[in-house]
């Protein structure tokens, strides 16, 4: 197997173990030297097909960094504001400034339960998500709030 095809399907696991086929997700592809911004809201099942990840290997040839809506959309979503979000399943924070000392101080916060997954954005920059259940949007906004504060998160995420 070649590091494309491992790559691939490294990241179509990750979408079907956060997602079943027929949740409505988003997709954002952002180029920051170009200050263009694209959006996809589908069906997990076809983010997973061969076409759309071959589409999303091409923005990221273009210098596109993809990015994966942490929670299931309504099924009528056309964006991916508050009100289209359909359940809290994930908390999340991103981390871009001394990410390495943030996690490490994250990870043994013992208020904490341990992340569910830890993805490096970047060299030094991190996703860092937690499953959660029966979260209200306030609730799951009060504690993004709190652990911006707390881990020098990203706030605009």
């Amino acid at each position: 197997m070649t590091f494309a095809e491992k790559s691939q399907q490294v990241a179509v696991d990750y979408i079907l173990d956060q997602f079943k086929p027929d949740d409505r997700i988003a997709v954002v592809m952002i180029n920051r030297q170009e200050h263009r911004t694209v959006q996809r809201i589908m069906d997990a099942g076809r983010a997973v097909t061969d076409g759309f990840q071959g589409y999303l290997r091409s923005m990221n040839v273009q210098k596109y960094e993809i990015y994966l809506g942490a929670n299931r959309l309504n099924q009528q979503a056309t964006g991916r504001t508050k009100k289209d979000v359909g359940e809290i399943q994930r908390v999340f924070l991103d981390i871009d400034e001394n990410g390495k000392e943030a996690l490490e101080k994250l990870c043994k916060h013992p208020a904490l339960e341990p992340p569910n997954y830890v993805l490096s954005s970047s060299p030094g920059k991190y996703q860092v998500l937690w499953n959660v259940k029966d979260f209200t949007p306030a609730q799951a906004e009060q504690l993004s709030r709190n652990m911006v504060r707390e881990f020098s998160g990203d706030p605009a995420r």
